[in-house]
């Protein structure tokens, strides 16, 4: 950093320093939601009048002529700075009273006491438990100038999402993304902070496996530019779970539930298991080239940011060695070094007795399937099965929609 950038900071702190390097355009206002009565809305399921009042004055103040915009809509700002995190986006805002005069401007909202903090950061952005990652790397200071980065990108993005069709509205949202990732990873790596620039390469892609999370999959992004961003990269990050644990049970010689049982209860093993069928070529031609780069990532990210299990015993072919085996990836016989999971009878587990239903398989047109668990998908069984707070968190705290609601009329921008 510079030495302007660090005198900045000083003075309002690195996430708003952050917003205010990446985006040099009209006025920003910025939220506080530890400034609102949240106790008030969650005992009464409604927002304080006196939070209305204090965000009117709060606009008001910032050159926006409130008039036209009603408590209705001011009360769902305060509700969403209250509950979805940091967020940034652009807006024509009224600044006469007959709201014929508009003007844009940057509306961010702060961090705050509960997102403003990488232990609760990494958590959201992974899925991971905190309990389960390796230790978060780098400066709290650090982390908030990412996020800031990042959330000014998301100013400079002019585009009005509400014009585009619903159904290319992911894919925009996923450029967004990437490009707002990119920013910060970029100033990350030019200070010499590449060991969070990694990490947070790595939640993106381990965040891949969660609901709901396609239009975030950025870490096969970040580092292409060049690349454009296209619906294969949306359905990548949907397929490649379903991908991976189908190849994986097929070379096993296990059913897809048995696999998934092993992924739920022996991780390490599958994953370690899912490395050696990437080195033998066991997902190359995929009619989606970036469903292979999305399981690498995947692997990878678990490999550099989760813990392991004390209690991991490796399968046979990789007990002290540093890479997997140059074994036959048809042949699942301990004779070639392959360990077989059907053998392994402590790696069967029956799924139907851990918190869901028998899974369902069902074929689509041509070479597809879906696989479905109590009425849900595999990664969302998993999801909900493995980190059942963490998911219970991810409802509730993660942005579940990328855009700002209601009075920014669906703004430009997804939030983080």
């Amino acid at each position: 950093m510079g030495f302007l950038d660090d005198l900045k900071s000083i003075f309002i702190g690195d996430y708003k320093a952050g917003i205010e390097s990446a985006y040099d355009g009209s006025p920003v206002i910025y939220i506080n939601p530890d400034e609102f009565d949240y106790k008030y809305y969650r005992e009464n399921d409604k927002v304080s009048p006196e939070d209305v009042k204090k965000l009117r004055t709060l606009l008001e103040e910032g050159g926006i002529d409130t008039t036209t915009i009603s408590d209705e809509e001011i009360g769902a700002t305060v509700i969403y700075s209250m509950t979805k995190g940091p967020f940034a986006g652009i807006k024509e805002f009224p600044v006469s009273k007959d709201g014929q005069e508009k003007k844009p401007f940057c509306i961010a909202n702060e961090e705050g006491a509960n997102f403003g903090n990488k232990n609760v950061s990494a958590p959201l952005l992974s899925g991971v438990d905190i309990e389960k990652l390796k230790e978060i790397p780098g400066s709290q200071d650090h982390w908030d100038r990412f996020f800031g980065i990042h959330e000014g990108t998301h100013c400079q993005q002019h585009i009005e999402l509400q014009s585009i069709p619903p159904e290319e509205l992911d894919l925009h949202i996923l450029r967004f993304e990437a490009e707002a990732d990119r920013a910060g990873i970029n100033w990350l790596r030019e200070n010499n902070l590449k060991d969070i620039a990694q990490a947070i390469i790595d939640y993106r892609a381990l965040g891949t496996l969660y609901p709901d999370s396609a239009n975030h999959a950025t870490a096969i992004l970040i580092d292409n530019p060049d690349t454009p961003v296209t619906k294969q990269h949306l359905e990548a990050a949907e397929k490649f779970f379903q991908t991976m644990n189908s190849t994986f049970a097929e070379i096993n010689g296990v059913s897809e539930d048995e696999a998934i049982g092993i992924y739920n209860n022996d991780t390490e093993a599958y994953i370690k298991n899912v490395e050696h069928l990437l080195s033998q070529g066991a997902f190359d031609g995929l009619d989606n080239p970036y469903i292979k780069e999305t399981i690498k990532a995947y692997v990878g990210a678990y490999e550099r940011q989760v813990l392991k299990n004390p209690d991991y015993k490796a399968p046979p072919e990789y007990k002290d060695k540093e890479q997997a085996p140059n074994a036959n990836p048809d042949t699942d016989t301990d004779t070639n070094n392959n360990h077989n999971y059907n053998d392994d009878k402590t790696s069967q587990i029956d799924i139907r007795d851990i918190r869901g239903g028998k899974p369902v398989v069902t074929l689509a047109d041509g070479n597809s399937a879906t696989m479905s668990i109590g009425g849900i998908s595999a990664p969302d069984f998993f999801a909900s099965h493995a980190d059942l707070n963490l998911a219970q968190q991810r409802i509730e705290l993660a942005p579940p929609e990328p855009l700002l609601e209601q009075h920014f009329d669906r703004s430009s921008s997804p939030s983080v």
